[in-house]
């Protein structure tokens, strides 16, 4: 069935964007990876803390495969203690010099109190250095599909070689949403107590009534530059927010709740494919076969503005042909839902199937209807 014919039974337009003050900002939908609202979402960033949502789903991993356990004790270093403690005069969890701390409760400090010695000292005790834990930290980011983001440190402190970008922020906060639901939970604990120091959640979005927010991180840099990745829910659906860019502590949570009040406001989610269902397919180069099932990761979902009709398609747009091998799972594209010849929203859709190496008969065919096609263009 043509895309289009799917989108337009359903009689419903895409919202207008929003205009915010924030540099770099994306809306993401945590079940499907849609992407709802971008504005120079691609654009490199200095992260500062939000550093620390990477380094939390590093050690959520390690935890997850077994390779460390929540009960296991690391130590305060003098560096740790000096760098990211009391004396450096940041967000601290206020760990003792040469203390024992389990690394559920370094993770605490982490994500409730932004605390710079607990993660330091996770590096540390994992990695054996923050730099080394910070090459860690970047393939791991490639690993759940963060494509330009590098990472240095554990804690964000400004280097030029530590950087990210709006929508790596938002794939990772979905990552960590959806593989780690119990940890996530850590996100939302209202405070945490650490050598008698009882200290609230820094997240100011926790306290939002008209939506429930249950995590992630702020953050921002030395020169007024404010962001926050956050997520939400209302009824059913929950979306990811990250921006960037801000001036000022009020600015960054008046433009947050603006943000996801209008997402909430806007849109209704419609599903326009269950889980595994192919949306179409991409051609291969090289391959057994010539073409490619697309899926989405999970049920394909368009977000839909009320009481507004026509005018929007959907198109598959991908950069190919696809050379194989082909792994099944591996991104190639997206579902673009376009209205007045402007792309208003973006679903990511994956290979359904694997696509072995074809012959050399195979590959001199789609050699020759590549020279052909190369006749036309």
């Amino acid at each position: 069935m043509a895309l289009g014919l799917i989108l337009s039974a359903h009689g419903a337009a895409l919202a207008q964007p929003i205009e915010t003050a924030a540099e770099q900002a994306i809306i993401m939908d945590a079940e499907s990876g849609a992407i709802l609202f971008e504005k120079n979402a691609e654009e490199r960033i200095p992260p500062a803390s939000l550093t620390l949502l990477m380094t939390a789903e590093t050690v959520f991993d390690m935890i997850k495969r077994g390779q460390l356990s929540r009960e296991q004790e690391f130590k305060i270093s003098e560096h740790a203690w000096r760098t990211g403690g009391a004396p450096a005069g940041g967000t601290t969890m206020f760990a003792e010099l040469g203390s024992t701390v389990p690394v559920i409760d370094l993770l605490r400090g982490v994500i409730i109190q932004i605390a710079n010695d607990g993660a330091i000292a996770l590096a540390e005790g994992i990695a054996g250095s923050e730099a080394a834990f910070g090459e860690q930290m970047t393939l791991r980011g490639l690993e759940v599909g963060m494509t330009d983001s590098n990472f240095v440190n554990p804690t964000g402190y400004e280097d030029p070689k530590n950087y990210s970008t709006v929508k790596d922020l938002a794939v990772l906060a979905r990552h960590v949403i959806r593989t780690y639901p119990e940890l996530y939970k850590l996100f939302a604990e209202p405070e945490f107590t650490w050598n008698d120091i009882t200290q609230r959640n820094k997240n100011p979005m926790l306290t939002m009534s008209s939506f429930q927010v249950d995590g992630l991180v702020i953050g921002g840099t030395s020169i007024n530059r404010l962001g926050m990745v956050t997520s939400a829910k209302r009824g059913d659906l929950r979306l990811i927010l990250a921006f960037y860019g801000l001036p000022s502590k009020a600015a960054r949570l008046k433009e947050a709740k603006a943000l996801l009040d209008w997402a909430f406001g806007s849109f209704e989610a419609v599903r326009l494919f269950e889980a595994g269902e192919t949306v179409g397919e991409a051609r291969v180069f090289g391959g057994e076969k010539s073409y490619v099932p697309l899926v989405g990761e999970g049920a394909v979902i368009a977000f839909l503005e009320e009481n507004v009709v026509k005018g929007y398609h959907g198109r598959i747009a991908y950069e190919g042909p696809v050379v194989a091998p082909v792994e099944k799972g591996q991104p190639i594209g997206n579902l673009e839902i376009v209205r007045d010849k402007a792309v208003v929203q973006k679903i990511p859709l994956f290979a359904g199937e694997s696509v072995g190496i074809g012959g050399f008969h195979g590959k001199a065919f789609d050699a020759l209807i590549e020279a052909v096609a190369g006749l036309w263009y």
